[in-house]
């Protein structure tokens, strides 16, 4: 009897341990915006490694979250997705917490674009899709500058578009192997990765168009380590230092 006892106990206390163990151990799922790949595993190091990261466009992100994806936090790169999260009921709490901008980037040595003005030319152009924010930035800055006085200049422009891309990190990237002649990305895109394959320009703050990203901590997580990480990327300072590090501008 006394060995069964025993079994019994120890059964019993290796199932606690596990439990335990299970409970302290468990990683938040965050799904953030592809644009925030290199910041967000940096930050992930410097959290203890509590995270597990799905990288993608933030509006397929956010479909998947509304068609039943298990997530514990969102991180968009524009307000219109988490806006729509919200609405949906989905969102427990949420913030503005960076800022961004667009630039125009061409392959190392191609001088066929050097401006806004040149992607009418005879040249081949890659954005993000329409429905990824980047692609929709990139958009509307070609219209601003239409609106400056140059007729059929979006139009025009977006004919040489030869690849709409799911992501704009894919965007960088195709640029980077020379795939294209001139691609809009954010300035963050131009890592260390493509800083030495890319020429990048600069588009005048009247054309460009300013990237506010959102976080939320979703209603339906439960992850009891959730709401504790979604503070920390609310108010470390180290979180901070590092989305500065990578050209963000922290606006909280």
């Amino acid at each position: 009897m006394n060995l069964k006892r025993n079994i019994f106990i120890t059964a019993v206390l290796v199932m606690m341990l596990i439990f335990t163990s299970c409970g302290k151990d468990e990683k938040v799922l965050v799904f953030s915006a592809a644009s925030l790949t290199e910041s967000m595993g940096e930050i992930n190091s410097v959290l203890g490694d509590g995270m597990t990261l799905n990288l993608d466009s933030s509006t397929r992100l956010r479909i998947q979250i509304e068609n039943g994806a298990e997530a514990d936090i969102y991180i968009s790169a524009n307000e219109k997705n988490y806006n729509l999260l919200n609405e949906g009921g989905f969102v427990e709490k949420g913030s503005g917490i960076l800022e961004n901008k667009m630039v125009l980037i061409t392959p190392k040595g191609n001088e066929k674009v050097k401006s806004l003005e040149d992607l009418t030319g005879d040249v081949s152009i890659i954005l993000a899709a329409e429905e990824v924010p980047a692609g929709k930035y990139a958009r509307n800055i070609l219209a601003k500058y239409e609106e400056n006085g140059v007729e059929g200049y979006a139009e025009k422009a977006l004919s040489n578009v030869v690849s709409n891309e799911s992501t704009v990190k894919s965007v960088a990237s195709k640029i980077a192997l020379g795939e294209a002649d001139a691609g809009l990305v954010y300035v963050t895109d131009v890592t260390e990765a493509t800083r030495n394959k890319v020429s990048m320009y600069e588009i005048e703050d009247e054309y460009n168009e300013k990237a506010t990203y959102w976080v939320a901590l979703l209603k339906d997580s439960k992850n009891k380590n959730a709401a504790k990480m979604y503070d920390e990327l609310l108010s470390n300072e180290d979180v901070k230092a590092v989305f500065g590090k990578y050209g963000f501008k922290v606006v909280y």
